[in-house]
């Protein structure tokens, strides 16, 4: 019964700072894809 009652606590969660995230430009995403596709392609 007692490990019914942990799983059930409830825990919370506090999101300080979510940081920022980044903007792209259309020529920017353009770019990325464009050098994603060039050889030689290293994994």
């Amino acid at each position: 019964m007692d490990s019914d009652r942990r799983s059930a606590q409830v825990e919370r969660l506090e999101v300080v700072d979510t940081g920022r995230r980044r903007r792209w430009s259309e020529d920017e995403k353009l770019k990325i894809v464009l050098e994603s596709l060039q050889a030689p392609r290293q994994v």
